[in-house]
């Protein structure tokens, strides 16, 4: 057992201390400022790990966190964190990784110096919980701290108020309604929408035979929804090979609205999950792009979080997206909103090759950022303006180095407060070629006020 005082905080959330050799010591639930006592766990050459044993001097940032699951869930790590303060790690985050990845030297200078926030709670649009069985009960986890194992959970404050006791109510309801069945329930989504009031509960089973005449009376007893739907996934669940979704009560979507535009997303699909900073965010890309008679390319479009917003500004818009609940919703939202766009389905580092040209680009990856071969195909495109969106600092960092190496310029970068409580940070970068920046001096970043 040894004493720290904690310095800082790593990305992913860690507090930094040192040794007095000066070798690096990573301690997990700890707050910059904190005195704390701590055990090493694990040693590497460069570093160490310690598990906390007790805070002994508080920093003055650290709260009492609000959630009865703090001290197990891996859910929210950072709500020991006073909100002001997570806003400043967070942009510290996106600076550094600029700084010292992407090699900016003025990265200062050019991430907003505030970033955009809404709710602190009760924003999430959509939680996923893992299912498991100890002594024939189901019971509904989020991870644990620190690893991969499963926490019961009978509320989530990361829900609107009124569904906060919904991990509680589904793991009564359908270990009742599920326990005869021949494939046990491996997974539960619930998506909310305070727009619409959509509530969709769908759950995630291997295929197999189902009463779901019986399930849904039981659930529609339980918690009122306006969909319900079983996915039935061919491997585990966190593979998300999905073999079919079928529809056991309601709608067989969740209906959501961003703006002007009316999105219908399928269980399987991607949204983001802040509905609250979603139509912030898409507000500051359409600022940047000027959409307005530009040929436009959406890539990782998703179910078209960007591409209606661009076809309405007046964009000639081509998206690509490779899943296909994503896809089959992206053309369903274009029909309903009355908007016209050129979907493509297929992975965005093959099909960019064949699109032709365009005047920008909205590029939205996963979190491990843009491939080899995606990179190539982006270089190869020569667009001259693109809005890189990214929930991965490093990454964003490291592909921003990349474009620049070959004549562009990072402009603006602002940050979002979509996922309070949790050191993620949502990052949209405006991107330009020399040649074009300099001919849109006149078109100054707005930024944050």
């Amino acid at each position: 057992m040894q004493e720290f005082r904690i310095e800082s905080l790593a990305y992913q959330g860690a507090g930094v201390a040192h040794h007095a050799s000066g070798k690096t010591v990573f301690v997990p639930g700890t707050v910059p400022g904190d005195r704390v006592q701590a055990r090493i766990v694990r040693t590497d050459k460069r570093y160490d790990t310690a598990e906390l044993l007790g805070v002994l001097e508080p920093a003055a940032v650290r709260r009492r966190p609000p959630c009865v699951h703090a001290a197990s869930c891996g859910g929210c790590g950072w709500q020991v964190i006073e909100r002001d303060a997570q806003l400043l790690y967070k942009r510290r985050f996106v600076v550094d990784a600029l700084q010292h990845i992407g090699g900016f030297s003025d990265a200062e200078q050019l991430v907003a110096p505030q970033i955009c926030h809404g709710r602190e709670w009760g924003y999430r649009n959509k939680i996923e919980l893992a299912a498991d069985y100890s002594a024939d009960t189901l019971r509904l986890s989020m991870h644990a701290s620190g690893d991969n194992a499963p926490t019961p959970v009978n509320k989530c404050l990361l829900l609107p108020s009124a569904l906060e006791n919904a991990p509680r109510i589904l793991a009564s309801t359908l270990g009742f309604a599920l326990k005869k069945t021949d494939s046990p329930l491996r997974r539960v989504g619930i998506r909310v929408s305070r727009h619409t009031g959509d509530v969709e509960v769908a759950i995630w089973t291997h295929p197999s035979a189902c009463n779901r005449n019986f399930v849904a009376k039981v659930m529609d007893d339980a918690l009122k929804t306006s969909s319900l739907v079983r996915v039935l996934v061919a491997d585990a669940p966190a593979k998300r090979k999905i073999r079919g979704v079928e529809v056991l009560s309601g709608k067989g979507f969740w209906a959501e609205r961003l703006g002007d535009f009316d999105y219908r997303i399928s269980a399987p699909s991607f949204f983001q999950v802040n509905s609250g900073l979603a139509g912030e965010l898409i507000a500051d890309v359409l600022r940047m792009l000027q959409p307005q008679g530009k040929h436009v390319f959406d890539l990782y479009s998703g179910a078209g979080t960007f591409t209606l917003p661009l076809a309405a500004a007046g964009a000639q818009v081509q998206a690509v997206e490779m899943e296909g609940s994503s896809i089959r919703d992206l053309r369903r939202n274009l029909e309903i909103n009355g908007l016209k766009a050129r979907v493509h389905g297929g992975d965005m580092a093959h099909m960019l090759p064949q699109l032709g040209s365009a005047d920008a680009a909205i590029i939205d990856p996963p979190r491990s950022g843009l491939s080899k071969i995606a990179m190539q195909a982006l270089l190869a495109a020569k667009i001259a303006q693109i809005i890189y969106v990214s929930c991965n600092p490093a990454t964003l960092a490291r592909d921003l180095a990349a474009l620049r190496s070959v004549g562009y310029e990072l402009r603006e970068v602002l940050s979002y407060d979509l996922f309070p409580q949790t050191y993620h940070v949502e990052t949209v970068a405006w991107i330009e070629k020399v040649g074009n920046a300099q001919e849109s001096q006149g078109r100054h970043p707005a930024g944050r006020p």
